[in-house]
């Protein structure tokens, strides 16, 4: 989320008649994803006007649902992490949105052989379950899940 919120922050700086949207249920946390991004942007400076958060939406397509009533037709940035940006583009899309795509959060691995790629490591583990959830969520959304 940091990179997400540390993103979303610089394009609002760059642009500041912006407003930027925070979305997020609390899974099971104290706060909303939504409600710890607005907190962290207004302390590093972006006003509580220029805030909107969204508390509700548990998934992309809730999201898109949800956004669509703040943005309308209206161009946007869309921030997301890298991995997730494809699902997310079609899920807006798909809700006759126009987003413009502002991944964060690359992943980027060098080159490696075989052996380097089987041999065990928490980072990979971490990565290749976010890269199955994402391919996985991308193949739902296709099939209009």
């Amino acid at each position: 989320s940091l990179y997400r919120i540390a993103e979303g922050v610089r394009l609002h700086q760059a642009l500041p008649v912006t407003k930027i949207v925070f979305s997020g249920y609390d899974a099971g946390s104290t706060m909303t994803s939504a409600a710890v991004g607005a907190a962290l942007a207004k302390s590093l400076g972006v006003s509580a006007e220029a805030i909107i958060t969204e508390e509700r939406p548990r998934t992309t397509g809730e999201e898109a649902a949800r956004l669509k009533e703040i943005v309308g037709g209206e161009r946007f940035l869309l921030v997301t992490s890298a991995l997730h940006m494809p699902r997310a583009m079609m899920l807006f899309t798909r809700a006759a949105m126009h987003p413009i795509a502002a991944p964060t959060g690359h992943q980027w691995v060098e080159r490696r052989t075989l052996a380097d790629w089987l041999q065990p490591s928490a980072g990979r583990i971490v990565l290749a379950e976010a890269t199955w959830h994402e391919l996985l969520g991308l193949v739902a959304a296709s099939l209009g899940r």
